[in-house]
């Protein structure tokens, strides 16, 4: 508690104070990065709270533009780049936006109607294995 009575509390994450200030000063277009501590309590309650560091990238605009969630994955990938322990890994991203991943599709020259169908009915496939069997099928297909 302050001096005159208020509570202070440690912030758990980045994102509900953040979106609480959007809301209450009706941002409507805005990009951040923010980079502090956060804390978590410990199971055995009555111990101090964990410190971490988060990340946090936003976005705040429009949502009809897709431009908006293909930066945060380049933004992502442009993060991973740069730590060592990642920079040589093989990594990828799991995309779950069927307009973001028409876009890519399109991007690279796939405007065949039934192309983008197989390709999306493939990312539905339940086993892991055979989702990423058939996209990689579909996709070595299309660079030769």
């Amino acid at each position: 508690m302050t001096r005159s009575g208020n509570v202070v509390y440690l912030p758990f994450d980045l994102r509900v104070p953040f979106a609480r200030y959007v809301a209450r000063s009706k941002i409507t277009n805005l990009k951040r990065f923010n980079i502090a501590p956060v804390f978590r309590e410990e199971k055995i309650y009555g111990l101090q709270p964990r410190e971490h560091f988060e990340c946090a990238f936003d976005i705040i605009g429009p949502s009809k533009n897709l431009i908006s969630d293909a930066e945060v994955i380049v933004v992502t990938d442009e993060i991973m780049r740069e730590f060592k322990s990642t920079r040589d890994s093989q990594y990828f991203f799991r995309i779950n936006h069927v307009k973001l991943l028409r876009g890519i599709l399109n991007h690279f020259g796939i405007n065949d109607h039934q192309l983008v169908h197989d390709v999306m009915r493939a990312a539905g496939i339940n086993s892991k294995k055979a989702r990423m069997a058939a996209l990689s099928q579909h996709i070595s297909g299309l660079l030769l």
